[in-house]
């Protein structure tokens, strides 16, 4: 009697890997995760580190489909996936897929998407797509604003399940430079952090003389005592969200409902900062949403079929 394959789906980014075993209804099976992201990879074994990962699924669904998503589609990756530009319909990202370079392993990489952002300088993504086609596969007919907060955080415009265009904000690789390699970091210690440290940041964010002065008062207020060492990482992501929620508001993106994708430190940030101005904000988790936009991408790229027992 015929069963359904599961499909391997993987997000596999620049420092980790998650692979999801999903079944053809797109329930989630089983889950791994893995620190070899892209750029631990050498000499291109990137098949070899990936059969590793998914060497047990693999050995019980040897007919088991792959689509891979994120950074493994870039020119670092594996092979690459071409970006498609905006505006882009969500049922059309799949049409540009790319094939496995693979004698052993079928399936696909998921391409990346690129855009103009707010300064009008080309702006891209690649991962993020699939998470908002899994907003899609969760809620049909989803419309508003995409928040995805990272290193790279993107605010994506979502109309009648097109992605309309987007922008990136270098906000969370920027914190993580200011605390390890300036004088502002070196004021950090491991002391209690303030619960008010943070609100304190974004309304600092608020005030006169823009994104490069406010920063710098973390080193002040460190050194007048206004602020302890323990205060003063969360005072600068504060900073950081303000100044950028800031300019995505000045441009009507929070006019909408904001899907906010993630379950972590800095998406519950995202979130306080984003009620602080006002905006009606959703919560979804991120790697529930990720699941079903793998899930939903092969099913478009017929890799959810009912196939022989295996």
């Amino acid at each position: 009697m015929p069963t359904k394959t599961p499909l391997i789906g993987i997000d596999w980014g620049t420092s980790n890997c998650r692979g999801y075993l999903l079944s053809a209804t797109g329930n989630v099976l089983d889950h791994v995760s893995d620190p070899r992201g892209i750029a631990t990879v050498e000499n291109n074994q990137f098949q070899l580190v990936l059969e590793d990962i998914c060497g047990d699924w693999l050995a019980a669904h040897p007919n088991s489909p792959l689509l891979l998503s994120g950074m493994i589609g870039s020119r670092q990756g594996w092979i690459e996936a071409p970006y498609c530009p905006c505006p882009c319909a969500l049922e059309s990202i799949h049409q540009h897929a790319v094939a496995l370079p693979s004698d052993r392993l079928t399936g696909y990489v998921v391409p990346g998407l690129s855009a103009f952002g707010l300064s009008g300088a080309p702006d891209v993504i690649r991962g993020e797509e699939t998470q908002i086609a899994g907003l899609a596969a969760l809620q049909p007919g989803l419309t508003g604003t995409v928040c995805l907060p990272g290193s790279h955080s993107k605010w994506v415009s979502l109309r009648n399940n097109r992605i309309e265009g987007f922008s990136t904000f270098l906000t969370g690789e920027l914190f993580g430079a200011l605390c390890d390699h300036t004088l502002l970091g070196r004021l950090i210690t491991n002391d209690p952090c303030s619960p008010h440290a943070f609100s304190r940041g974004l309304e600092q964010s608020t005030a006169a003389g823009g994104l490069l002065h406010q920063l710098f008062s973390a080193r002040t207020r460190g050194l007048a005592g206004d602020l302890g060492g323990g205060d003063i990482a969360s005072y600068l992501s504060g900073i950081l969200i303000g100044s950028e929620i800031r300019a995505v508001a000045e441009q009507d993106y929070l006019e909408d409902t904001v899907h906010l994708i993630g379950g972590n430190d800095a998406a519950h940030r995202y979130h306080e900062a984003l009620q602080s101005v006002g905006a009606k904000v959703t919560l979804w988790p991120g790697q529930e949403v990720t699941a079903a936009g793998l899930w939903l991408l092969g099913r478009q790229l017929g890799l959810c079929d009912d196939c022989p027992n295996e």
